[in-house]
């Protein structure tokens, strides 16, 4: 289905531009007819997009417009119209883009959650799920509550993890581009000089300017190299099936960096499985939509894999072992809320007892890159430094200087 750029004017006088996919534009028209906009201009239709350079929402407009439904539900305002708000004041064309497509689809009788879960690229999946119990329960003042909440642990969650690995980040970018700005430019002219000279190359010098020959001739093979093999990963990844499991299962066994993935994983589980349970699904359905909503498609494999035993009649605590996606805490958490019944509520505990967890295992994971870095940076430096260095004195002594 083409895509439109559209240029209208809603009820107040104010200009809605955006981005709207319709079959043609008398069908644009009436679509934004039914959501109350005026059609003024429009643009041929875009066929295609590169999704990277498609703008994503941000987590404060997120935040913004989670808090924006809650305050609107609880004064009364039919749903249509707070998203008819949010989608005029929207603040990025992103976010106006997926509420113009959400109040169309609402406007022709879709299901909330329906609308939402088909915006997939600009609305945690999450917010699908909850908006499902609320539409089965009637409770809808607080599936906007609990996506107001789940929208500011994401972004809080996103905050600290980006925080802690800016500066690791920040280094190893700036080491790279000295590094590769010497071998490109410093090191051959230093070891032309050498050998013009008449004075002989150690080794490691040897090796140096053969590894500076090939990055000074070569960048643009290796930078492309690289940025194809990201690129093919990706899409990989995204075409999901068994490649884009066997990436996950790969990514879940690096040293450190997967144990650290596998925590926050499942603090999302736990968090997910809390708020739907909490929110009126009963507990199979919950843990069903929970185990949905893992990002890594080797953790959800086995998460569905828990699930169906506790279908089969497996205690939950048994299941969740036998998996091994729980620690001995976690397990003790989930006994207990059994017993008691009070699963919400425990689950609740065991997602922030994780994202502790996880967030230490991020500061320690940063504390050893850091140093391990440094080191590496310090090692090549040295090698650089000797291997340049060294036969120029060498040179010099030989002229007599």
């Amino acid at each position: 289905m083409p895509r439109y750029h559209y240029r209208a004017v809603n009820g107040q006088g104010q200009i809605v531009c955006g981005l709207l996919a319709a079959e043609s534009l008398a069908q644009l028209d009436r679509t934004l007819t039914g959501t109350g906009l005026e059609l003024i201009a429009w643009r041929v239709p875009v066929h295609w997009r590169l999704p990277a350079l498609q703008g994503r929402v941000n987590d404060r407009e997120l935040i913004s417009f989670c808090h924006h439904l809650e305050v609107m539900e609880d004064a009364g305002v039919p749903v249509l119209q707070s998203l008819e708000q949010a989608r005029d004041h929207a603040g990025s064309k992103a976010l106006r883009d997926a509420l113009t497509e959400i109040c169309r689809d609402v406007g022709e009788g879709a299901p909330l959650s329906q609308a939402f879960a088909r915006q997939k690229r600009h609305m945690p999946r999450a917010f699908a799920a909850m908006l499902g119990a609320a539409e089965k329960s009637g409770n809808m003042a607080q599936a906007f509550h609990d996506m107001h909440a789940h929208a500011r642990w994401a972004a809080t969650l996103r905050a600290r993890t980006q925080r802690a690995l800016r500066y690791p980040a920040f280094l190893l970018l700036l080491a790279a581009g000295v590094i590769t700005f010497m071998m490109a430019t410093v090191v051959p002219q230093v070891m032309n000089f050498v050998a013009d000279s008449g004075g002989g190359l150690p080794w490691h010098a040897r090796a140096l300017l053969a590894v500076a020959g090939a990055v000074a001739s070569y960048w643009w093979l290796m930078a492309g190299t690289a940025i194809a093999a990201a690129i093919a990963v990706k899409a990989l990844h995204a075409a999901g099936g068994r490649m884009a499991l066997l990436l996950d299962r790969a990514l879940l066994a690096l040293p450190g960096l997967g144990r650290l993935l596998r925590k926050f994983q499942m603090a999302g589980f736990a968090r997910h499985f809390a708020v739907l349970q909490g929110s009126g699904i009963n507990t199979m359905q919950a843990l069903q939509d929970a185990a949905g909503l893992v990002g890594n498609s080797a953790l959800a494999q086995d998460c569905t894999a828990a699930v169906t035993k506790i279908l089969r009649g497996m205690p939950m605590t048994d299941a969740f072992a036998a998996g091994g996606l729980y620690n001995s805490t976690a397990l003790q958490i989930i006994r207990t809320g059994e017993q008691s019944g009070k699963q919400a509520h425990c689950w609740q505990h065991i997602a922030s007892l994780y994202e502790q967890e996880a967030q230490d295992a991020t500061e320690r994971f940063v504390g050893m890159l850091e140093p391990a870095l440094t080191l590496l940076i310090g090692l090549i430096m040295a090698w650089l430094v000797l291997s340049v260095l060294g036969p120029v004195y060498a040179s010099l002594n030989n002229l007599g200087i």
